[in-house]
Order: structure tokens, then C-alpha cells, then sequence
């Protein structure tokens, strides 16, 4: 037997399923929501209320995208309890939350000490066995608890982040730094631990009666050099959003294929689809792969420079090209790109999503897939 439709919502409201579909009914759980907002927090309550009265009149284009940004989040917790879903809005919640690690990692270690440093590096040149047991000795002694089976990106990036913070702090107090507390003292608790490795390493005899600091900048040494060669040594790490390097848009070879002959075009093994009809092909997406998406947007609606919603343009105000000849005229509806992945990277993906169907209320029905003009209009796509 069917599920009655009205056990869906909650009775908290005093809403049935079917007033979902009645325009009355709709106005009447509009101002369910209004009330829920406005006892949650007043004061961006009435900024949305001025909002919303004037029609946006009188607002600049960040006014409103502030206004929207703070919210969105009360109409995600509202529907959350009106269909009594939280338990899953919680879930995404905590799921966004347990990726943040890997995506400080890939951008604040990895972009800055990897890929740009390592440039010209030849992963032949290391001594990959080395490196391997020197990093293995040093996650048993001071990394043990970490489940490097389950999740090695995610407690990798956990080990590294702490080291490079340890690091700092040692470095800000014996050397100085200009993002350095003026009086700066190291904390006990990241003196203590910075002790028990370097202890640690050192009964191995993995390190020498240097200096904590110099030991410090050599422990993080040998791993960053160890996460250079992995990338080349280890086929797992192929799958890690922490090595994420974007390459610049190639407009002469858009499309990668190898030539076994002269009359054959073939694509690479690893990217290679069987399409069948019209059935989707994509390779499925993990919660990782996508946020780590929405981590590399600029969120440039702050500088007003959103050209995948509003257009690239140039000083003038002119409409670029691509070398195509396609014009950049970013989404045909505006929408609010910039501001939904905001919402996204916070773990709040319903009220991303709202923020979204401002502009394009039909795309539970059209999907991502309705055209790609914001990707084209993207800064990224024409460095």
C-alpha cells in the first residue's frame, strides 16, 4: 500500500502534500516561511523583507548577492523541517566538512609547494624507496590513529597540514614573519608535539641534534618531496583531487586524441566512453570531486567580475571573444553562480540550490546540461 503523501510534510506547519500544488495554499506557506525566518534572526529578516519589498530597488548588485548569500540558509533549514529531511541536510552537512582538509591541502600545500616549486624537478632525480620509508616511519610514530587504509588523501593532507603548521609557528617565533603576532610565542600545545615527533624521529636515527626548527624544515622537506614523486609512483594518487592542476585552455587542440595511423583519431585509454544512444556517460562523481569544483571557483561576484553569470567584458564594457570567435556572454539567465557555490562549499547545498532556481526555476527539469556558456565565460577558460 502507497505511503499517505501527507506524512511527507511536517504537521508542525499545518500543511498537507496536496496544498504543494494550490497558489493559495502557496502564499499561505510562503508566509510560514517568512515567520520562520524572521524568528530565527531578525535582523536578516528585515534586510531580506527591504529586499524583497523593493524589489532589489535601491540595492547594488553585491547588496544583493550579500542579502541572498545570508538568506538562502534559512530556506534550506525551513524546507529541511517542513519535509523533514534534516537528518539529510545534516548528513551533506558533515560530508562537506570531512572533505575540507584535502582541499586546504591541495590549495594552500600542494599549488604553492609542489606544483610551483617543483617545476623543473625530474622525479628520477629522488630516491623514491628513501622517501617511502622515511614517510612510513614517521605516520606509524606520529600518525597511528590516522586510517590510512579507509582514506589516505584525506589523512595524508591531515599529517601534512599539521606539520606545515608546526613549521610555521617555529619559524615565526625564531626567524619572524610579517603575518606574525606582534610578541609572538609558540603555543605549549604545538611545542609539545613538534617535541614527541622530532623525539621520535630522532631515536630512529632519521634526524640529527639540530635545531627543532632546522629538524622541522627537514621532516617537511623529505614530504614534500615524497608527495612530488608519488604522484608519478603511485597510480592511486591519479584519483586525488589534491593534485588537481589545472592546464591552460588550448584553443589549437581542444580535444586530445593520439594518431595510431594517419587515418585513425583515437582518444586516450583513460578517457575513453562507450556511448550508447542517449544514455549519460559521465564517469560518476564523488562528494570530493565535487566540491573540489566548487573550491577552485573565485567567487568573483565579490568584485563584480562573475563573468560566467553576467559576461567577460572588457574595459570598455565590450563583450569579449574566445579565439573561437564565441562571444562571452556568460549564463543567458544570470544566474547566481557565484554566490551558489559560496553556499556549496559550506556544505548548504539546498539553499545553493535555491539561490540557483532564482533565475532558472525549471532546472529540476533541464538539469546542468542545458548549455555551457557560463564554462565558456569562466576567467579560468581564457588564460
Amino acid at each position: 500500500m502507497a505511503e499517505n503523501p501527507d506524512k511527507i510534510l511536517n504537521p508542525e506547519f499545518g500543511f498537507k502534500y496536496t496544498d504543494l500544488f494550490d497558489t493559495h495554499k502557496l502564499k499561505d506557506l510562503h508566509s510560514a516561511f517568512l515567520s520562520y525566518f524572521e524568528k530565527a534572526d531578525n535582523e536578516k529578516y528585515n534586510e531580506f523583507k527591504r529586499y524583497a519589498d523593493s524589489g532589489g530597488e535601491g540595492f547594488t548588485s553585491l547588496d544583493i548577492s550579500k542579502t541572498l548569500i545570508d538568506s538562502a540558509p534559512f530556506l534550506s533549514s525551513f524546507i529541511g523541517k517542513l519535509f523533514r529531511i534534516e537528518a539529510q541536510l545534516d548528513k551533506l552537512f558533515y560530508e562537506t566538512k570531512y572533505e575540507n582538509d584535502v582541499l586546504v591541502f591541495k590549495k594552500d600545500f600542494v599549488q604553492k609547494e609542489i606544483w610551483k616549486k617543483y617545476k623543473s624537478a625530474e622525479p628520477g632525480n629522488f630516491d623514491w624507496d628513501a622517501l617511502s620509508s622515511f614517510v612510513n616511519t614517521l605516520k606509524e610514530i606520529a600518525y597511528n590513529d590516522y586510517d590510512f587504509n579507509k582514506d589516505e588523501e584525506k589523512y595524508t593532507a591531515k599529517f601534512v597540514l599539521e606539520l606545515a603548521e608546526l613549521e610555521k609557528n617555529y619559524r615565526w617565533f625564531y626567524e619572524g614573519d610579517k603575518f606574525a603576532p606582534e610578541n609572538f610565542e609558540i603555543p605549549a600545545k604545538i611545542k609539545s608535539r613538534a617535541e614527541e615527533i622530532i623525539s621520535s624521529l630522532k631515536s630512529k636515527n632519521l634526524l640529527t641534534d639540530a635545531p627543532d626548527l632546522d629538524n622541522l624544515r627537514e621532516i617537511l622537506q623529505q614530504v614534500k618531496d615524497w608527495l612530488f614523486v608519488k604522484f608519478f609512483k603511485d597510480k592511486n594518487t591519479k584519483k586525488w583531487v589534491s593534485y588537481f592542476d589545472p592546464k591552460k585552455t588550448d584553443y589549437d587542440h581542444l580535444v586530445e586524441y593520439s594518431s595510431p595511423s594517419p587515418d585513425i583519431m583515437d582518444n586516450p585509454e583513460d578517457h575513453f566512453r562507450q556511448r550508447d544512444g542517449f544514455k549519460l556517460n559521465d564517469f560518476p562523481r564523488t562528494e570530493r570531486q565535487l566540491l573540489n569544483q566548487v573550491d577552485y571557483c573565485m567567487y568573483c561576484h565579490e568584485r563584480e567580475k562573475d563573468s560566467c553569470s553576467k559576461g567577460l567584458t572588457d574595459r570598455m564594457g565590450t563583450l569579449q571573444t574566445n579565439p573561437l570567435g564565441n562571444k562571452l556572454h556568460g549564463c543567458p539567465l544570470e544566474e547566481k553562480i557565484s554566490e551558489a557555490h559560496i553556499l556549496r562549499k559550506e556544505g548548504l547545498p539546498l539553499a545553493a540550490f535555491s539561490l540557483i532556481m532564482i533565475d532558472n526555476p525549471m532546472c529540476p527539469g533541464t538539469g546542468h546540461r542545458i548549455c555551457n556558456f557560463c564554462m565558456k565565460g569562466c576567467i579560468f577558460q581564457t588564460l
